[in-house]
């Protein structure tokens, strides 16, 4: 399973690497970074919403009803 995730983890960052092999160093860790950042914006924005949302669903199920069956 571990060696399945390191392959998989391989195969990808040589894919990153043929993609950006034409831009600059500066230009790939700007590039990078964008990345990083993204993933880490959704998932503080997961672990900080979802937990509220799970409890409110029950709540506020009856605003999803739709009357027209």
């Amino acid at each position: 399973m571990i060696s399945q995730i390191r392959n998989y983890l391989a195969i990808k960052r040589y894919q990153s690497e043929v993609t950006t092999s034409s831009v600059e160093p500066w230009e790939r860790a700007l590039f990078n970074s964008a990345i990083v950042l993204s993933i880490t914006l959704f998932t503080y924005t997961a672990f900080a919403n979802l937990p509220n949302q799970g409890q409110n669903f029950p709540i506020n199920i009856g605003d999803y009803h739709s009357f027209y069956l």
